[in-house]
């Protein structure tokens, strides 16, 4: 069973990062964490160490890695 948002990206490059909301915070809906992964797609070019510190899901650091 996989359950998903009623709304899809429009993105078609985009990298879906799925994850259980139920066991943490950060699952890129909260406005700080949507901000953060728009920052990071706008500066992390590739090849960079990124730390997400108080990582939480993880998935800023997810996101930096991919």
């Amino acid at each position: 069973f996989d359950e998903r948002p009623t709304v899809l990206l429009q993105d078609v490059h985009a990298t879906n990062i799925i994850l259980n909301p139920g066991l943490a915070f950060g699952t890129g809906e909260h406005p700080t964490t949507k901000l953060c992964l728009l920052l990071l797609n706008e500066v992390v070019a590739g090849g960079e160490n990124v730390l997400d510190y108080g990582t939480g899901s993880g998935v800023l650091g997810i996101s930096a890695i991919k």
